[in-house]
């Protein structure tokens, strides 16, 4: 089994480092967030221990660039008692590790993506980080039939509490936490799961502190984002010109019926908001059926009909004229 090693330093800058592990034979990632330099030496030892554990295998190489933090006496007198061979890429040559500098890009991007996606800030990089590991491993990879996880343990993972990175998360306050007028539960955002119990890493709206618990409530982030707007309606051209004959025709006389007729088509035209004065879609289409035999006008808007009115003027006399609607 070989190991590669490498600092994963992303903007922001001094933030935090990480440290990438990788198995050459299962494609299985570790990924470590340390606060410092200072840190990668027992981290290193840390995850060569656990690693040799859960596979029943010992480490034969490692694989390094010339950092000073992996070139130390303390990390060589660790590898000379394990019997590990560390080998080191040329200066200035990064692809002599090249699988671990691939790994490293592959994280980078999935993890640009989700902050993204999510609508978080940077400072939450190594969250996502740690998080995008977390799924890459539970995930296929290119050339092999099963994810590095199954290669790695020998079984297959479970992937049931896996949900989309920045949902809406709704935490249980244990009755011990609350009194009984106070809400049952919190609001924050998921942004990982937590290796060694089965619970998520919440971070609190309020306090934006991160929490660990296993009495939470997922909303994906598609229906956070989900707006229910309804697109704006505007009033039936036809009502509008409809309302102008009736304002025209009010102080004529004689045109009593041809008023009514106009009121009730304008019943017919009102929109959707106003359902008191609609009619059933039937009686609209046979309307319509009607309307379109006798030189009626159709205007179509959503799920309803406009019936349009066509006035001439017929020439009766020579002296006066009177306005007809026809149907």
């Amino acid at each position: 089994m070989s190991l590669w090693l490498r600092k994963f330093d992303v903007l922001p800058a001094g933030t935090c480092n990480v440290a990438t592990f990788l198995d050459d034979f299962s494609r299985l990632s570790v990924v470590v967030p340390v606060p410092s330099k200072a840190e990668v030496i027992p981290t290193v030892k840390k995850i060569i221990n656990m690693l040799e554990t859960q596979s029943g295998q010992k480490l034969r190489k490692m694989r390094t660039d010339r950092s000073a933090e992996y070139l130390n006496n303390e990390l060589k007198d660790f590898y000379s008692a394990k019997g590990i061979v560390h080998q080191t890429t040329a200066p200035y040559t990064p692809e002599q590790n090249g699988k671990a500098e691939r790994l490293n890009r592959t994280l980078m991007e999935r993890v640009r993506a989700m902050l993204q996606d999510a609508k978080l800030p940077n400072s939450l990089w190594a969250e996502a980080v740690t998080t995008a590991n977390y799924i890459r491993n539970r995930s296929s990879v290119s050339g092999e039939s099963k994810t590095p996880k199954e290669l790695f343990y020998g079984d297959k993972p479970d992937v049931s509490n896996m949900t989309t990175f920045g949902a809406r998360a709704y935490v249980h306050i244990p009755k011990a936490q609350r009194q009984k007028s106070d809400p049952v539960s919190i609001k924050g955002i998921m942004l990982g799961y937590v290796a060694d119990s089965k619970a998520y890493r919440i971070i609190l709206d309020d306090t934006k502190k991160i929490i660990i618990s296993r009495d939470v409530t997922l909303k994906k982030a598609l229906e956070c984002q989900r707006t229910k707007t309804r697109p704006k309606r505007t009033s039936c051209p036809s009502s509008w010109r409809m309302m102008t004959l009736l304002k025209s025709i009010s102080t004529m006389k004689n045109f009593k019926t041809l008023r009514n007729t106009v009121e009730t088509t304008m019943m017919t035209c009102t929109r959707q908001s106003t359902k008191r004065m609609l009619k059933p879609r039937e009686q609209h289409l046979h309307l319509y059926q009607q309307q379109s035999q006798r030189g009626g006008t159709r205007c179509e808007k959503g799920d309803h009909l406009e019936i349009g009115l066509r006035l001439h003027w017929q020439q009766r006399s020579s002296r006066n004229r009177q306005p007809t609607m026809q149907q």
